[in-house]
């Protein structure tokens, strides 16, 4: 709930609470003509009927109620938020049991496909050898990262409640071409699937010259 101009607390919050909202964001934003003193963001979540004010999301772990007030009211991206988005889309997929579900996996997977590369190109004493092993290497990291950000958006959408389908994200086109930060953005911030796609296909789209 975004309060420009009144109260949300005194005025819609017991009614949120009556519908059985299981998390409420508060925002009152930086643009707000609300004095200063009022600008932030906070967190509203039910227990036994009522809501308790929280420091933390609890559908997005790890995301504190300043650090989402901070992206919320950034004009672009911030590396700061991308990389508190990335923790926190481990930290869901990780409780969705999406696979792979760290980094730590992650990097062991490129290790060992590098090692791979490597032996090989030596086993055959040819530059065409190194070659073809660097170049498994980097396919397997780059398999590996669309995986890992594929587990992250599905889990991000899921937390959110929104239903997408068997394949998604990897059937959206631009999906693979698409940036860490351009992948973050658009699953915290599309409506459902054509959105999220959409979302991409405009950071993708050919400018006229």
């Amino acid at each position: 709930e975004v309060d420009n101009t009144t109260d949300v607390r005194r005025h819609k919050l017991k009614l949120y609470e009556a519908w059985g909202f299981p998390e409420l964001w508060v925002e009152v934003p930086d643009a707000s003509p609300r004095p200063a003193k009022w600008h932030g963001l906070s967190i509203h979540v039910l227990e036994d009927g009522a809501f308790q004010e929280v420091a933390e999301s609890r559908a997005f772990p790890g995301w504190t109620a300043a650090d989402i007030h901070a992206a919320l009211n950034e004009g672009r991206l911030s590396r700061r938020t991308h990389a508190i988005l990335e923790r926190v889309g481990a930290a869901l997929a990780k409780r969705e049991g999406a696979q792979p579900n760290d980094d730590p996996l992650l990097r062991s997977q490129r290790q060992q496909g590098r090692r791979e590369g490597r032996r090989e190109g030596r086993q055959q004493g040819v530059e065409a050898g190194r070659r073809r092993g660097r170049q498994e290497a980097l396919a397997e990291a780059r398999a590996g990262e669309l995986e890992r950000r594929a587990a992250m958006v599905r889990a991000m959408v899921a937390s959110r409640g929104l239903d997408v389908s068997a394949d998604f994200p990897r059937n959206v086109p631009d999906f693979a071409a698409a940036g860490a930060e351009e992948v973050a953005a658009a699953a915290t911030l599309c409506a459902d699937e054509v959105d999220f796609a959409a979302r991409l296909r405009s950071v993708h789209a050919p400018t006229g010259g």
